[in-house]
C-alpha cells in the first residue's frame, strides 16, 4: 500500500495523496503543504466524508485543484490534482486496490509491511487497523515488538504500549497471553514505571485471552 500510495504521488500533477483509516486517522500522508495546514486538512477531509455519507467514490472541485476519494477496506484514499491527466489512472488503480484489500489476507500483509515501514507516531493506527484481523501471526509480530519498548521514543511510548496491549488482546493466542504476562511482571515491583491506562489495558487483554482460550477449550470438550 505504501507503494502504491508512493507511486501515485509521483505522477504528474499530484499535490496530495492521504490514506485516512476507518476511524479517520492518517496513515499515510504526501503533502506539500506545511505540518500544520495537513492537520487541518485531516479533519477538513473528516467532515466532508461524513457530510457526503461515506461514499464509495468521489470527485470533488475547490480552488486547490480537483480530489478523488475511494474508500477502501483499509479507509479513505484521497488524491488531489491539479489536473485530470492522470485522473483516470488514478481511480482505475483505486479499484484494483479496492478489490484486492477485500481479501483480509492481502489487507493483513499489507498492513503488517506498513507497519515494518512507518514511524513510530504511526505505528499506533497501524496497530489498531490489525485488531480486527488478529491472528498468530499477528501476535507474534506484536509480542517481538513489545520485547523491544525500551527502544521506543518517549514521546510515542505511551500510545505504541497501549495499541500493542490492546491488539494481543484479540489475538487469542498463548504467546499473546505470555509475552502480557511478561510485561506486566517486569513492572510489577516497580511503581511509577507504568501508566494506569496501559497497565489496565494489558490486564484486560490478558483477561480477554484467558476468555477466549477457555471457551475454545469448552467448545472443543464438547461440553
Amino acid at each position: 500500500m505504501h507503494n502504491f500510495l508512493s507511486k501515485i504521488s509521483q505522477l504528474d500533477s499530484i499535490h496530495d495523496v492521504i490514506l485516512l483509516s476507518p476511524g479517520g486517522e492518517p496513515l499515510f500522508v504526501r503533502s506539500a503543504a506545511a505540518s500544520p495546514e495537513v492537520e487541518r486538512e485531516i479533519v477538513r477531509w473528516n467532515l466532508i466524508i461524513a457530510r457526503l455519507a461515506r461514499p464509495l467514490a468521489a470527485e470533488l472541485i475547490f480552488k486547490s485543484g480537483r480530489y478523488y476519494l475511494h474508500d477502501t477496506a483499509l479507509g479513505y484514499v484521497i488524491v488531489g490534482m491539479t489536473t485530470t491527466r492522470n485522473l483516470g489512472t488514478v481511480r482505475t488503480a483505486c479499484i484494483n486496490v479496492r478489490e484486492k484489500l477485500a481479501d483480509a489476507a492481502v489487507r493483513k500483509r499489507v498492513v503488517l509491511k506498513m507497519m515494518a515501514d512507518a514511524d513510530e507516531s504511526v505505528k499506533p493506527r497501524l496497530i489498531k487497523a490489525l485488531v480486527s484481523l488478529a491472528d498468530g501471526e499477528v501476535a507474534s509480530i506484536l509480542t517481538a515488538l513489545l520485547r523491544k519498548e525500551e527502544q521506543f521514543a518517549p514521546q510515542h511510548k505511551e500510545k505504541l504500549l497501549l495499541s500493542i496491549c490492546e491488539a494481543l488482546g484479540h489475538c487469542s493466542s498463548h504467546e499473546a497471553l505470555e509475552a502480557l504476562n511478561d510485561f506486566l511482571g517486569k513492572y510489577g515491583a516497580t511503581q511509577g514505571l507504568l501508566s494506569d491506562a496501559v497497565d489496565m489495558t494489558a490486564r484486560i487483554s490478558i483477561q480477554r485471552t484467558l476468555f477466549g482460550n477457555n471457551c475454545r477449550r469448552w467448545l472443543r470438550s464438547g461440553k
